[in-house]
């Protein structure tokens, strides 16, 4: 199947990395090619809900039609639309919207701008128009921020980046992913929101409590409990995505560099092979011991801290 997308102009190289990342969880084969502005082409055997997990994803369309002249674009996206109340074009290059619609509504099909059946959205592909029907992307970040929880910890991140740190590792609905510092529970809300199962850890337990206190709030399930994430608990999970405590008061006592470097030590014991994703400040010279490391993302936090999204492999 094919399909297009319109990423967020917020970080355009980490929604790409999402993307491609959340398709290889699929384990298919999988092509993403950019056709226009922050616009690109998918082509995979994936499950189509592949596209209502990246978190800087904006739109989403399944191509119901590649046609070399509007004529046929119209014929065809008859078709389909045949067989529903309304439709309206949400996406389209030039004056096409027009003319198609125009096309369309002379072919007795309805136009509804308030509450179509159907979304329609058109890209140009190689010479070619690709069109698409609009499809369930992520949303609700807003609502789920720090500030609207029962427990709140100002080092929480918004739940953005706590779903891209989760893409990140490439997990699926049958893999275990670990949050060794979990804080107030954000990878963990995500996460729970795409069906993946995880685990989270932290040495504080008022942080333990309000973790959980955050996901019943939500509805949501999870296993959090005491634990440090600097020694060896016995455990193997298949992925791991955090946002190690910097600024946090639980380890003061460690040097911060010490910290993020001894963690990476002590991550070879949890994870036998996959992806470990963590957040580091820009001064971190981060060791990355047994890991590989895959990919490197600036995020700006504010004009004086920057912190990176690190994505490692075993």
């Amino acid at each position: 199947m094919d399909y297009f997308l319109r990423l967020s102009g917020e970080h355009p190289t980490l929604a790409e990395a999402e993307v491609a990342a959340v398709l290889e969880s699929y384990q298919r084969e999988f092509s993403l090619k950019a056709v226009g502005d922050r616009w690109f082409l998918v082509s995979t055997e994936a499950d189509p809900l592949f596209a209502s997990r990246p978190a800087f994803t904006q739109k989403a369309y399944q191509v119901v039609s590649f046609a070399n002249s509007l004529a046929e674009l119209t014929g065809d996206l008859y078709d389909v639309l045949c067989d529903f109340d309304s439709f309206r074009i949400d996406d389209a290059p030039g004056g096409v919207r027009n003319q198609l619609g125009g096309r369309l509504s002379d072919l007795d099909l309805k136009v509804d701008l308030s509450n179509p059946s159907q979304r329609v959205g058109v890209v140009e592909v190689d010479g070619f128009f690709a069109a698409g029907l609009r499809m369930p992307v992520a949303g609700g970040f807003e609502s789920r921020k720090p500030q609207f929880r029962p427990y709140f910890h100002p080092t929480s991140m918004h739940p953005k980046y706590a779903r891209a740190l989760v893409n990140l590792s490439r997990v699926d609905a049958s893999s275990l992913l670990l949050d060794p510092f979990c804080g107030a529970g954000g990878i963990l809300i995500e996460a729970a929101l795409m069906g993946v199962e995880s685990v989270g850890w932290d040495i504080d337990e008022r942080m333990v409590e309000g973790c959980r206190e955050n996901l019943k709030f939500l509805g949501l399930e999870g296993e959090v409990r005491l634990a440090d994430a600097l020694s060896p608990q016995g455990e193997v999970f298949d992925a791991c995505a955090t946002d190690p405590p910097y600024g946090r008061s639980s380890y003061t006592s460690v040097e911060t560099r010490e910290l993020y470097n001894r963690f990476i030590g002590n991550a070879s014991n949890f994870l036998s092979q996959g992806f470990l994703v963590l957040v580091v400040p820009d001064f971190i010279d981060l060791d990355s011991g047994d890991f590989g490391v895959e990919d490197v993302f600036n995020v700006r936090v504010h004009k004086s801290l920057t912190r990176k999204i690190f994505v490692l492999r075993k």
